[in-house]
């Protein structure tokens, strides 16, 4: 290769860098919602089954601790299977989320030195693809509740605020977690053992009525079991949540989405020597 050739390369390759360092936000969300999109379709191909495993998976999971919890260990009553699976669909999207997202920067961190992709579009495409596949897990428990005599009522358009929080809460604690990992690359062990850890201290498999009254305050501080409080009060007791507690929620977490945009600004540029060590 010629001098003039080796000199040219440099240029070439810091000006897609400036390229995607100048894209505007508007662009890069586009990129990010289309690297999801692809991401999912290349997942569902890979696969036999296809789509069929975005349903399939609840539905094992469901069996699953039934079988524990509803028919070995005899917990619940004859309602069980509908408060099982309305505490399980929404944990399931959190579990996704955070465990998708964790590591997503060290795993994409090829892409983000070659074009100089921002370190937090990594993990949004998996906070996205998390949301996405959990839509139709969603229309799945209605139609559940539907057929086992819980018909649609007017109260059921609150879950949407509700869905809303919780994809702010869902992308606060994944970008948050994906954030630190690469700077303590050992916390990526432990991400399955605090998401078991969250799965029992979120009121799955019981209510947070059967803890002592004293505790269901802080109980109720984790977000997942707040979350599926908010769901099983719009769909077994037909009633709303606190909206204005919901709303805290939304706010408190649409905050710490900014907050957490901001550190990742200041840490772009400190990722590739972090992760490169």
């Amino acid at each position: 290769m010629s001098t003039s050739e080796n000199n040219n390369q440099p240029k070439t390759t810091d000006c897609t860098i400036d390229a995607f360092r100048n894209t505007n936000h508007l662009h890069l969300l586009e990129l990010i919602w289309t690297k999801a999109m692809l991401n999912l379709r290349s997942e569902v191909h890979r696969n036999y089954l296809s789509y069929l495993w975005w349903f399939i998976e609840p539905l094992i999971h469901m069996v699953m601790y039934y079988l524990v919890f509803g028919f070995l260990l005899q917990r619940g009553g004859p309602d069980f299977p509908v408060f099982l699976l309305i505490g399980l669909v929404p944990w399931m999207w959190f579990r996704k989320t955070l465990s998708s997202s964790s590591s997503s920067i060290i795993a994409g961190h090829k892409l983000m030195m070659q074009v100089g992709l921002p370190a937090i579009s990594f993990p949004l495409v998996r906070v996205i693809q998390a949301a996405i596949k959990q839509v139709p897990i969603f229309f799945l428990l209605f139609g559940f509740l539907w057929v086992v005599g819980y018909p649609p009522q007017l109260i059921w358009f609150a879950v949407v605020p509700v869905m809303i929080v919780q994809a702010l809460v869902a992308t606060a604690m994944g970008c948050c977690i994906a954030a630190i990992i690469p700077f303590l690359r050992d916390l990526q062990y432990l991400v399955t053992t605090g998401l078991m850890f969250l799965m029992f201290v979120s009121g799955i498999f019981y209510s947070y009525k059967n803890i002592p009254e004293q505790y269901q305050e802080y109980f109720l501080m984790n977000p997942a079991a707040y979350l599926i409080m908010c769901y099983r009060k719009i769909f077994l007791e037909s009633s709303l949540p606190d909206m204005i507690e919901l709303s805290y929620w939304g706010i408190g977490a649409f905050v710490s989405c900014l907050l957490i945009v901001f550190a990742y600004s200041k840490l772009q540029y400190i990722y590739p020597r972090v992760i490169l060590k």
